[in-house]
């Protein structure tokens, strides 16, 4: 039995692929090389028959993907936390300001201090 967000998956590529205009009939039927699963019959029953078949529906599911998500690549749920971003950018500017120092840029490393001290200032929780 598939669980919920299985489910909900299923029908929506299932309701995207009804959407979209189905293949030529002088085209090849493109096939899985892992499980034999056909496109049109994953097209009919909204699953694929096993891992390989993103792979062998590669081309097909792209435009489909690209409608969906504007996108071709996975990118989360959401973006980095804010707090994680800022703490990396520190770290860079930190970074910085250990290589000026030892390339014997004092002025410019004194500058960059001092930004990287406002920005810890205004962030402190």
């Amino acid at each position: 039995m598939l669980s919920k967000p299985a489910l909900a998956m299923q029908n929506l590529l299932a309701s995207l692929l009804e959407l979209s205009a189905a293949p030529p009939a002088e085209q090849r039927e493109v096939k899985c090389q892992a499980c034999g699963l056909s496109f049109s019959q994953f097209r009919e029953a909204g699953r694929f028959g096993c891992a390989q078949c993103y792979n062998a529906f590669r081309d097909q599911l792209l435009p489909l993907l690209r409608q969906f998500h504007q996108a071709e690549e996975h990118r989360g749920r959401a973006q980095p936390p804010t707090r994680l971003r800022r703490n990396t950018n520190l770290e860079d500017l930190k970074s910085r300001l250990h290589k000026l120092i030892a390339n014997e840029h004092f002025e410019e490393a004194a500058r960059l201090r001092d930004h990287i001290r406002a920005l810890e200032g205004k962030h402190q929780p």
